[in-house]
Protein backbone atom coordinates (compact mmCIF):
# COMPACT_ATOMS: atom_id res chain seq x y z
CA UNK A 1 0.00 0.00 0.00
CA UNK A 2 1.90 3.05 -1.41
CA UNK A 3 1.56 6.53 -1.51
CA UNK A 4 0.11 6.31 -5.07
CA UNK A 5 -2.49 3.70 -4.44
CA UNK A 6 -3.41 6.08 -1.97
CA UNK A 7 -3.69 8.95 -3.82
CA UNK A 8 -5.66 6.61 -6.20
CA UNK A 9 -8.21 5.60 -3.78
CA UNK A 10 -8.50 9.15 -2.42
CA UNK A 11 -9.80 10.45 -6.20
CA UNK A 12 -11.65 7.31 -7.13
CA UNK A 13 -13.67 8.81 -3.60
CA UNK A 14 -13.29 12.01 -4.47
CA UNK A 15 -14.93 11.29 -7.98
CA UNK A 16 -17.40 9.12 -6.81
CA UNK A 17 -19.07 11.78 -4.08
CA UNK A 18 -19.09 13.95 -7.07
CA UNK A 19 -20.81 12.10 -8.98
CA UNK A 20 -23.43 11.63 -6.57
CA UNK A 21 -23.55 15.42 -5.77
CA UNK A 22 -24.44 15.60 -8.67
CA UNK A 23 -26.98 12.84 -9.16
CA UNK A 24 -28.51 14.74 -5.54
CA UNK A 25 -28.27 17.97 -7.04
CA UNK A 26 -30.51 16.73 -10.71
CA UNK A 27 -33.16 14.92 -9.01
CA UNK A 28 -33.55 17.79 -6.48
CA UNK A 29 -33.90 20.11 -9.46
CA UNK A 30 -36.13 18.17 -11.68
CA UNK A 31 -38.55 16.78 -8.68
CA UNK A 32 -39.96 19.98 -8.09
CA UNK A 33 -40.82 20.36 -12.02
CA UNK A 34 -41.77 16.72 -12.41
CA UNK A 35 -44.25 16.99 -9.32
CA UNK A 36 -46.36 19.83 -10.07
CA UNK A 37 -46.47 18.26 -13.62
CA UNK A 38 -47.69 14.63 -12.40
CA UNK A 39 -51.25 16.75 -10.55
CA UNK A 40 -51.47 18.74 -13.55
CA UNK A 41 -51.51 15.86 -16.11
CA UNK A 42 -54.24 13.87 -14.12
CA UNK A 43 -56.42 16.69 -13.45
CA UNK A 44 -56.35 17.70 -16.95
CA UNK A 45 -58.82 15.25 -18.58
CA UNK A 46 -61.59 16.16 -15.92
CA UNK A 47 -61.28 19.82 -16.66
CA UNK A 48 -61.43 19.54 -20.61
CA UNK A 49 -64.58 16.98 -19.69
CA UNK A 50 -66.46 19.57 -17.62
CA UNK A 51 -65.59 22.15 -20.06
CA UNK A 52 -66.88 20.07 -22.74
CA UNK A 53 -70.24 18.75 -20.95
Amino acid sequence: FTSLHFTLLVLAVRSLLLNLSIIIMTTVTIKPIIMPATPAITVAPSLYEELLI
